[in-house]
């Protein structure tokens, strides 16, 4: 009901309630064989697999490692865990393969769009990790380049770049930047002031930056990158 995918009502699905392995045993890979004897006992029965959770960083980068792909983020704080909540899931037949591409299509946009609101405290490595499977958001047009190529050569502010940023944000969140030689730095300023419009002084303090300058220099040389 929350990806808003009719066909998804035809499928069969398996929801892991919660897999949880004490803290001393971590890091092991114990998490990770069960979910794999799981699959393996599921693979002729249903289509996919999901799960719902209050998503930090490291959990975010579990269940990526394993396979599993955000297909949403909850607006609003889960009481319990203190955390936005997310909902992954992990096809198992070529039915559901076009589910999740389907919905990974429309969350995206919807992730984009909501991290000037809802999500604006969200972690923008955290954003990072949730964008990167894709669908890839298109590139810049060759206007926006020039555009790109003027900023990065300080040879037009940031305010009058703004709508070319805005795309290189969001190909960034969609992970099209991931193979590139562009710092995690870079990623997560991008991330942070242009799509969630945090102030200069608070990516400054998020980066240990001195300050706005230091903030256009780093994205300048991102964009160089």
């Amino acid at each position: 009901a929350h990806l808003g995918q009719e066909d998804a009502l035809t499928l069969r699905c398996r929801r892991i309630q919660r897999i949880v392995v004490r803290p001393e045993y971590q890091g092991q890979g114990i998490g990770r064989w069960m979910l794999e004897q799981l699959e393996s006992a599921s693979v002729k029965q249903i289509d996919y697999l999901a799960s719902s959770f209050g998503v930090d960083l490291p959990l975010a980068r579990f269940w990526s490692r394993s396979g599993y792909i955000p297909v949403r983020v909850g607006d609003r704080i889960r009481a319990a865990s203190g955390l936005h909540s997310a909902v992954v899931l992990k096809a198992v037949s070529s039915p559901a393969t076009r589910l999740i591409h389907q919905s990974r299509a429309l969350f995206l946009p919807q992730l984009s769009a909501q991290l000037s609101r809802h999500l604006n405290r969200l972690s923008p490595l955290l954003v990072c990790e949730l964008g990167k499977a894709g669908p890839r958001q298109a590139a810049l047009n060759t206007q926006q380049l020039k555009t790109a190529f003027l900023f990065a050569f300080a040879l037009r502010p940031y305010e009058s770049c703004l709508e070319t940023l805005i795309r290189l944000a969001d190909f960034t969140l969609s992970g099209g930047t991931e193979q590139t030689e562009t710092p995690p730095a870079f990623r997560e300023l991008l991330i942070a002031r242009v799509l969630q419009l945090r102030s200069w002084s608070e990516c400054a303090r998020l980066l240990q930056l001195e300050g706005r300058q230091e903030c256009v220099s780093l994205l300048r040389a991102g964009v160089r990158s």
